[in-house]
């Protein structure tokens, strides 16, 4: 979300929320983070950042991207995953202007706490705790919790610049819309989450719930290297097919005309400019440089993200908590 769609009152109250709801999720993922997984915090929330930077066409004039936010729930649980998905968040923002400054507070709300915790529930509810499912049952469980995910982060959106009072448009029309165009990048989401479990489930099996849950796959530091090659591969080469046309945000702002006619937004205006002295490598390029800076871009991001959800990582594990009856995704034989 950009910075035009918010006034500063909304925008404030908006990050209020999310550092509450970050704050609830460290201690919650104090309490629940598997050993096991901890590691992969770090080397995930890389891989997420990579894959977000390819933008592929869904409808005329329309592209999306994956979140990631479900992928990172399922192999981390969502309180783990709300850190991860906010060092993605945060990065993007501060370094890439990819992002409004204004907006922090409501995109960290949106894709680092709405969207891993929609995430867990739909997979929970198709999956239960102590289940041990077959692949295809596996398979459809992580389908419809990215779905969730991306509807939940996209139809946020709209409440929260109708709160703003920006949008010139009704409310039923701008979250139709959202809503629509965001469910057929929910259905690509699904099926390259569905893919990267898939990738994951032969490098280290016991990480997922399914029928080879107990084989221990290759060595931690292995699947890390495996996961990180991934994600270079990703940010460096993958990066530069990125489609140029507008995200799924974009494309519905200009429809339907939202933002047309709008007074001028001074904090936005204010707050624009100060990103725009902060940010490294504004919208992942440098003036006349090309696609060679995208690259870089991605993979200066992804070692950026791998620092920031690795210290939060080492945070959570010098600060661990008394342990909780809610683990991330194990099952009982």
């Amino acid at each position: 979300m950009g910075n035009e769609l918010l006034t500063l009152p909304t925008a404030g109250a908006l990050a209020a929320g999310a550092a509450g709801g970050l704050s609830w999720a460290s201690a919650r993922a104090r309490r629940t983070l598997d050993e096991r997984r901890a590691p992969l915090l770090g080397i995930l929330g890389a891989f997420v950042f990579a894959a977000q930077m390819v933008n592929f066409p869904v409808l005329p004039g329309t592209s999306g991207h994956f979140l990631g936010a479900a992928l990172l729930a399922i192999l981390l649980g969502p309180h783990a995953a709300a850190l991860g998905m906010a060092s993605i968040v945060i990065v993007q923002c501060l370094l890439f202007q990819d992002g409004g400054l204004l907006a922090l507070g409501a995109n960290l709300l949106n894709m680092a706490l709405a969207a891993p915790y929609a995430a867990w529930a739909a997979f929970r509810a198709l999956l239960p705790p102590g289940t041990a499912p077959g692949r295809a049952r596996l398979g459809a469980a992580a389908f419809a919790a990215a779905l969730a995910s991306v509807l939940a982060a996209a139809t946020l959106v709209p409440l929260e610049v109708a709160a703003a009072g920006v949008a010139r448009i009704p409310l039923p029309v701008f979250l139709g819309t959202m809503a629509a165009v965001h469910a057929v990048i929910g259905l690509a989401e699904g099926i390259f989450t569905v893919a990267v479990l898939a990738f994951l489930a032969r490098l280290r099996p016991d990480l997922l719930p399914g029928p080879d849950a107990g084989e221990k796959g290759l060595p931690g530091k292995a699947a890390a290297l495996g996961l990180g090659a991934a994600a270079l591969l990703v940010a460096g080469l993958l990066s530069l097919a990125s489609s140029d046309a507008p995200d799924g945000l974009e494309a519905t702002v200009e429809r339907t005309g939202a933002l047309r006619g709008t007074a001028e937004n001074p904090a936005a205006t204010v707050v624009g400019r100060v990103q725009e002295r902060v940010a490294l490598l504004p919208d992942y390029s440098r003036p006349g440089g090309g696609r060679y800076w995208t690259a870089v871009s991605g993979i200066l991001g992804c070692l950026l993200v791998l620092g920031l959800a690795s210290a939060a990582r080492r945070a959570l594990a010098g600060r661990k908590g008394p342990p909780s009856p809610d683990p991330p995704c194990t099952t009982t034989r």
